[in-house]
């Protein structure tokens, strides 16, 4: 059985170009912008599995002051379900933004989104408005958007998959 050995310098490639950041993820923040006036809320999705790096700092510039919920996504792939840990790693996300709202949801749990729907439907029952609430939901490429969006919509309005799913963003 082959042995693991670290590697003890990491070859700097200054050729390759930094080219992440594409057309399309500018053309996407500048859609975001142009409709923060008619959204209510956020809902900015992140991996429960990896929160610090799926944290997009550019979506703090763009979306400013908007009030936004944070889904951590995931939930199940995590830690075992009611563990100590689950709970210890739950109230340190949460304190990663203190001023907004902070869920917790599995893909398969129904209980989770209806916490989301529950918050959003306050808000929109609200004695001020006239009319629902907006809902802009961004995140990074492959941390459940399109899932979280097919379980509010199955749990909301009961219709099946209203976005594609898969390993590809």
């Amino acid at each position: 059985m082959a042995q693991f050995i670290p590697r003890t310098s990491f070859p700097h490639h200054g050729a390759i170009p930094r080219s992440y950041f594409l057309g399309h993820h500018r053309a996407g923040l500048t859609k975001m912008k142009s409709m923060l006036s008619s959204i209510d809320y956020v809902v900015e999705c992140r991996d429960y599995r990896a929160p610090v790096t799926s944290i997009n700092p550019m979506f703090e510039e763009a979306l400013g002051k908007m009030r936004r919920l944070i889904v951590y996504t995931k939930r199940d792939l995590g830690h075992l379900p009611k563990s100590p840990l689950q709970k210890i790693t739950e109230r340190k996300l949460e304190s990663f933004d203190p001023q907004s709202a902070v869920f917790f949801t599995s893909s398969s749990s129904r209980q989770d989104v209806s916490q989301i729907i529950k918050h959003l439907r306050n808000d929109a029952e609200a004695v001020d408005k006239l009319v629902g609430c907006r809902v802009l939901v961004v995140g990074m490429p492959n941390v459940g958007k399109s899932t979280l969006i097919n379980n509010l919509r199955n749990s909301g309005v009961g219709k099946a998959k209203a976005l594609k799913t898969g390993q590809q963003p």
